[in-house]
Parts: C-alpha cells; structure tokens; sequence
C-alpha cells in the first residue's frame, strides 16, 4: 500500500513537470517560428506551427487525463470514457506529428531535387515552386485524413 502511494506521487509529480516544460518549450517555439522575419519558405513555417500545436495539444490531453485516470479510478465509468477519449486523441495527435514531419522533410528533398530553379523561384509559387506547393497541400490533406481515420479501429 505504502509503495502505490508513493508511485502515484511520484508519477503525478513527473506528469505535472512534463505538463509545464511541454507548455513553455512549446510556447517559445511558437513565439520564435512566428518572429522568424525570414523562413525558408512558408510552408516549412506553417508545418513547423502545425507541430508545436499538436505537442501542445497532445501535453494538454493526455497528461491531464493521466493524472486523472491514475487518481480517480473509483469513477470507473468516468475513468474509461476518459481513456477511451484520450486513446483516440493521442493517436491522432501523434499521427498528425509523424506526418507533419514526413510532410516537411518531402519539401526540403522535392525543392533540393529541383536545383536548375533558382530558389526565389520556389518561393513565388512559380515553376517548379507551383508544382511542390500543389504537392504537398495534396500530401498534408491526405495525412490529414490518414491520422484521423487510423485511431478510429481502437
């Protein structure tokens, strides 16, 4: 008895240290891709955002509902509403952050593998710019779709 004690203190403790590193670093990420006066290119921006969203999100869901699922589990309906509630969201959360990743690291190797373009090309929406752009709304609509129908079986 004495040890269940002390684990959920100390998971609680480590749940609400992870809660408010992952809110400030977050944060600050935002605030420092937002003042960037200069991106790459506005898509790498967007995804970037895209990204610390869903950490934030995924920091906002499921630490609290751990925390409430390990100190109310005499409330078993609650309990499992919740968990069902936070299993589906955390997949898609980090469904969407796997493909926000594959999404940005495409754009970085579809512009490198257009070098005979000058790069201010790709930024315009010109060209070959105009063509990866149309690429990757089809590849980030489809992520989309992908990461909010793959948590549905569970």
């Amino acid at each position: 008895m004495q040890s269940e004690s002390i684990h959920k203190v100390l998971t609680v403790g480590l749940q609400t240290i992870n809660f408010f590193l992952g809110n400030v670093i977050n944060i600050l990420l935002i605030c420092v891709i937002v003042r960037n006066k200069f991106p790459r290119s506005q898509f790498n921006r967007r995804m970037l955002i895209t990204r610390a969203l869903s950490d934030l999100s995924l920091v906002w869901v499921i630490v609290p509902v751990a925390i409430v699922d390990l100190l109310v589990l005499s409330l078993a309906k609650v309990s499992l509403e919740l968990y069902a509630v936070s299993v589906f969201l955390g997949l898609f959360l980090v469904a969407i952050d796997n493909f926000t990743l594959v999404a940005i690291c495409l754009n970085r190797s579809m512009a490198l593998s257009c070098v005979t373009k000058p790069s201010s090309d790709s930024a315009h929406g010109t060209a070959n710019g105009g063509r990866i752009n149309l690429y990757m709304r089809i590849v980030v609509i489809i992520s989309g779709l992908i990461a909010l129908v793959l948590p549905i079986p569970s």
